[in-house]
């Protein structure tokens, strides 16, 4: 008995040893990584503070996730006066995992900005892949408005209006009275208990890995996904036909009460922008956002691409994907120049 209790003891041992060997083998090659989102009772799940994350996808990423959540510079809800502060929010595009923090347009927009203004500028990067209008919404709500920026841009496109089956979290309904109303019942799931109970366990890079691979199976993807597109935490789907044209109404309800809500912030705050990525907004939406100031980002970005310009091309991968260096650069210059316009026809500056 005693001998087999000394074997078991020495398998356990030797088994935690291999374990933790190959998860730290699995860091240093980057083939894995602990998860970098961590479960919120408000938002799902959410980018984990302070965590060093290095993604390659179409391009390459490495940087920090700051302590407040967010992507860039460690800006703080209370800032100094005199700080001109925007918020940006959309999806993976604005996320920008595919290049380093000093190329994103963030970088770009606050540099020349800064330049433009002649006054202190602060672009915070509300960014997440997955993002559609309601979650941005409800995004903008629980974590951007905390941060009192003065203008906050929303990126769209025409599909940031579609039905989609995003990650676990909270969703947006209007109620009996026609009020829009966030729906928060995702905390009681089954699923969300269990990822609570069990959060250590995705600090394992094993873990990480061991779940992508769970997903593939179960969607039958296959490995090229893998190394290209996929992330299980945070990829939409589009749902299936059953009851789609239902859902379809219900998410254009929700969607024009989103923008009339969008609509009524914009006056108290200096500005809230909507910008439409790289197509314009649906012909059926045009008329709600008449109320609402539109950068038309996406002649800019086609203007360049008649000229033969690539943005969406990475050479080091022989991928197109999400916007390039080049399209980083455009899109910062450009945004500058539209908001400092915007801002003088406002008296921005007139103290």
């Amino acid at each position: 008995m005693k001998k087999n209790l000394i074997s078991i003891l020495k398998f356990t041992v030797i088994f935690i040893t291999a374990l933790a060997s190959f998860d730290i083998y699995l860091r240093f090659t980057e083939i894995s990584s602990p998860s970098m989102v961590i479960d919120d009772y408000k938002l799902g799940n959410v980018l984990k503070p302070n965590n060093n994350i290095m993604i390659i996808k179409e391009g390459f990423y490495m940087g920090k996730i700051n302590s407040y959540g967010f992507l860039g510079p460690d800006y703080s809800p209370w800032r100094k006066n005199g700080t001109l502060r925007i918020a940006v929010i959309g999806d993976s595009y604005v996320e920008g995992f595919q290049l380093f923090e000093k190329y994103h347009f963030r970088s770009v927009l606050e540099e020349k900005l800064t330049l433009l203004t002649s006054q202190k500028v602060e672009v915070l990067n509300f960014g997440r892949s997955g993002f559609d209008l309601q979650r941005m919404y409800i995004y903008y709500l629980e974590k951007v408005e905390e941060f009192k920026p003065d203008i906050t841009l929303f990126f769209l496109s025409p599909s940031d209006f579609e039905v989609y089956v995003v990650s676990e979290g909270p969703d947006c309904y209007i109620d009996k009275d026609n009020l829009l109303k966030i729906n928060y019942d995702f905390v009681n799931s089954k699923e969300f208990k269990l990822k609570l109970k069990y959060r250590f366990v995705r600090e394992l890079s094993i873990y990480s890995l061991a779940q992508n691979c769970f997903t593939l199976i179960k969607k039958g993807k296959t490995s090229s996904i893998l190394m290209n597109k996929i992330n299980f935490l945070e990829q939409k789907e589009p749902v299936t036909q059953e009851g789609f044209d239902k859902k379809l109404l219900n998410s254009r309800d929700i969607n024009c009460e989103i923008i009339a809500e969008l609509t009524k912030k914009s006056q108290n705050y200096l500005n809230s922008v909507i910008i439409v990525e790289e197509a314009k907004i649906p012909d059926d939406y045009e008329v709600i956002f008449k109320d609402l100031k539109i950068i038309p980002l996406y002649k800019e970005l086609e203007m360049y691409k008649k000229a033969g310009v690539q943005l969406n091309y990475w050479k080091a991968t022989n991928q197109n994907g999400h916007w390039n260096h080049i399209a980083h650069q455009i899109v910062g210059k450009y945004l500058a120049n539209e908001i400092f316009t915007l801002l003088k026809k406002q008296n921005f500056f007139k103290n």
